[in-house]
Formats: structure tokens, sequence, C-alpha cells
């Protein structure tokens, strides 16, 4: 017998319907699941026993649940076998979430040999970062890799670049992605290698700068934002606001009462400070303006 599940993809995820079809075998304690686009590229993988399962996320994912006594992938279908205690009206909504969850999430079916024999909270960051953090990462110009674990602490680096994004906010975000969906799991990240051509050229210009990295864009960093100093000329410093305050409707008020006036009292060479920030484009803002 063969039923169809439709199912609404979760909004972390992306709209969209994923429709999973059930079959029934021959035997009462296994059923087919179809969720409608490829699973295996080729060949049938057979998943005995929660070991063998830490090559596949999938699989892996599917012995968690009480019951589950094995998996086999197959070109367009996942085969869940059960034990016999176990009854499937129980077993299915956490298998279809499964499904859906892996196949909306963009993780590979498949580990490769290093990682699946890593321990299970190294195996869940690796595939955190490859179904969730570097696909987004890629479209910013760039990627992240695992620097290391140790104390509960995954370390990152990130690579490539220049992103689109100001590193800062992108830490955030990653920070943020972690606390949602591994909250046991702490964050660092290996320090970027700073060109000297990327530092102020005046001593003004530095302590702008200072102050923005040690204070003002770690304040607004929760919001998703980010201040960058674009140049210091003839006692006014130029600035742009980005990320959650680039359009922001608070933007005014948090550039005037408080980075303004944080760098005049900090660096009293600064006159002035200026936004030359495309506040039209800004796509995320903290605050919607009002209109």
């Amino acid at each position: 017998m063969q039923t169809l599940t439709k199912l609404k993809a979760a909004p972390s995820y992306g709209a969209g319907t994923m429709f999973i079809q059930t079959e029934s075998t021959a035997n009462p304690d296994a059923v087919r699941f179809l969720p409608g686009r490829a699973v295996l590229p080729e060949g049938r993988l057979s998943f005995p026993d929660a070991e063998a399962a830490r090559r596949s996320p999938l699989a892996e994912r599917l012995f968690r649940l009480a019951g589950v006594t094995g998996v086999l992938l197959e070109a367009d279908a996942v085969t869940v076998s059960k034990a016999k205690s176990a009854e499937w009206h129980r077993l299915k909504p956490g298998i279809l979430a499964a499904l859906m969850e892996h196949f909306e999430s963009g993780r590979p079916l498949l580990r490769r040999a290093a990682e699946a024999e890593a321990p299970a909270i190294v195996r869940e960051v690796l595939d955190l970062l490859d179904g969730r953090i570097r696909p987004a990462l890629v479209e910013e110009g760039g990627d992240v890799e695992l620097a290391g674990f140790a104390d509960d602490t995954a370390t990152l680096r990130l690579t490539g670049g220049p992103f689109r994004l100001p590193r800062f906010v992108l830490e955030v975000r990653i920070e943020n992605t972690f606390r949602a969906l591994l909250p046991t799991v702490e964050v660092a990240f290996e320090a970027p290698a700073v060109l000297p051509s990327a530092q102020p050229a005046t001593p003004e210009g530095r302590a702008v700068q200072e102050l923005l990295d040690g204070r003002i864009n770690p304040a607004i960093a929760a919001h998703g934002g980010h201040v960058t100093l674009i140049e210091v000329d003839r006692g006014t410093a130029y600035v742009r606001m980005e990320g959650g305050c680039q359009g922001c409707g608070m933007s005014e008020v948090t550039l005037r009462h408080g980075i303004e006036h944080a760098i005049l009292e900090a660096v009293p060479a600064i006159g002035r400070v200026v936004d030359v920030t495309d506040h039209a484009a800004g796509e995320n803002p903290y605050y919607a303006p009002t209109v």
C-alpha cells in the first residue's frame, strides 16, 4: 500500500512543501519512504546498526529514534526497519521529520571516512557546517573550516573572501546558528590575518578604528549591525553602516546619540561624523523604517 504525506518545510530552510510517499513491504516491520528526490546516486547502502550509521548523517539521525533497527538507502527511497515492539504510528512522525530536515538542509548523504570516525559531537558540528553555514558563506564569497574542537568549543576558520558582508556580522550569524541548532557547543574563531594596508594611515583614523572594533561593533552586533570606517579627512570621520544598521529606522539615532558621541569623546581630533550609507539599499534592517 502506498500513502502520501505532505510536509511544510521549516521556515529556517526556506519556503516550500515536501511530499513524502510511504510504501508497505513484505516485511511488516519495514517501510519504504520516498522523498520525491534523489537519495543515492547508484546502488544500495545498508546500515544494520547505529555504529554503521555513523557514515551517514541521515541514517544516524534515524537511529536516534527509539525503535529503529535498520536503514537502507536506495536511489529514490529510504527503507526504515523497526523493532517488533515498536509501533509505526509512533515512529512515522519522527522519521518524516528527520527526512524533511535532512533533505531541506542540504547536508551530504555520506560523510568522508575521517569524519565518520570522529566523536558524535564533532560529527554534528561538521554536519551543521556542511548543511547550514557553508552554503551561506559560499554565497558571501568564502568558506568555513573546523580548525579544532576541545572543551565543547568549536574553533572555526573563515577562508576566502573578500566577503560581501563584514566578517564581524558573519561571525555573529554563525554563533546564532549554533545557539539555535547546537546549543551545547560554543564557537570561537581564528583571528584573521590583518593586512597593514587595510589599517587607517593616520593616528586619528587608527584611534577611530580601535573604538569601532573594541566598543561600537560588539555593542550593535546583537542587532546584526556593523560600522565600517571609510576615511578620516581634516577632522571628519566618514563611516558606513552595514548589516542590520543599513536602512534601519533607528540608524540616525544610533549614529548621532551613540556612534558619533563615542567617537567625538574618545578622539578629540575628530570634529564630526558623516554617514555615507546608502540606506535605501538595506535588505535586512533591524527596525523597518516608517513610511
